[in-house]
């Protein structure tokens, strides 16, 4: 049984409902301490790293592995339908399953035209969809009352297995409004949010990457309000950016304040090795992107690896 949920990020986002709760964690007045010359004014939170990314494994540093970044891709379609049992869980708690909640199936971003739909759910939450033959990326949304509208993007299942299955997490109301309060944001209604983590060719988190979501493919031409922070592993918590300006080894970020697009690009640029540290700038390399609708009052979350050809 595969499940989508960052688990060392649930807990993070149970200590920010209660920091929230208990009127902590605001913005303290103070501006974030920033290099002048190394921050993006476009995205407060796209600042150059100051060295090449690495790979983590069970915790252990190891080198990236970017031996597939540009290379053909090895996406094959489905070549049989395949019957998707899974359960819809609470994100901040995994054992709540979602009764009363509607989740969709699509090929690609199109969200608009599901494959299948599920719903309502029971109190196990259990759903079972049908994908069709000749599709290779797949999105998945979920719907239910006290709940933000959350996405799934991005997933690959085996062509030939006719039965598969996949676990899937939506964020609460209270708990989408807690998590930008605790790093100084006054969440926008009618804003959307894109989060995820980036890996490597070796399936390792990634340290040492800044991400954005851009407008346009290929460059990273930030849309108005786009603010991103990252994961703090030891704590589990995102901070900001005087402590943390780009992924630690949990490779998680997320960026708010997005305004609502048909399509937009969540790009992920680094250092692949020391050669490019030492050009600046122009080393960066675009690690990943994927395109995305972002939705207002929505989470939209992702699996993010090498871009591929």
């Amino acid at each position: 049984m595969r499940s989508v949920r960052f688990a060392f990020l649930s807990s993070a986002l149970f200590a920010l409902s209660a920091t929230a709760a208990c009127g902590g964690g605001g913005d303290d007045g103070d501006d974030d301490a920033q290099p002048d010359a190394m921050v993006d004014e476009g995205n407060p939170g796209f600042i150059i790293p100051a060295e090449e990314t690495k790979g983590w494994s069970g915790g252990t540093e190891v080198a990236a592995d970017w031996s597939c970044l540009n290379t053909p891709t090895d996406d094959e379609a489905t070549t049989v339908e395949i019957t998707l049992t899974g359960v819809l869980n609470d994100f901040q708690d995994n054992d709540d399953e979602i009764r009363d909640a509607t989740v969709t199936v699509f090929q690609g971003i199109d969200y608009n035209n599901a494959d299948d739909e599920f719903g309502p759910t029971a109190v196990d939450g259990a759903y079972t969809l049908t994908l069709p033959v000749g599709g290779t990326r797949w999105g998945f949304k979920v719907s239910a009352d006290d709940y933000m509208d959350t996405f799934l993007l991005n997933q690959y299942f085996e062509p030939g297995t006719a039965a598969q299955s996949l676990n899937i997490s939506a964020i609460s109301q209270g708990l989408a409004t807690a998590l930008p309060a605790f790093i100084g944001i006054n969440r926008t209604p009618g804003s959307g949010v894109l989060a995820g983590a980036i890996r490597d060719c070796a399936g390792n988190e990634v340290s040492g990457a800044i991400a954005t979501v851009s407008s346009t493919s290929g460059t990273p031409t930030h849309l108005d309000g786009a603010a991103t922070f990252y994961l703090q592993d030891s704590t589990s918590l995102p901070v900001k950016h005087d402590v943390l300006a780009a992924t630690d080894s949990s490779g998680i970020f997320a960026v708010f304040e997005l305004p609502v697009t048909a399509t937009a690009y969540l790009q992920i640029w680094g250092f692949t090795d020391a050669a490019d540290v030492a050009q600046g700038e122009a080393g960066l390399t675009l690690l990943s992107e994927l395109a995305s609708p972002v939705v207002a009052d929505t989470v939209i979350t992702g699996s993010y690896v090498p871009l591929r050809q």
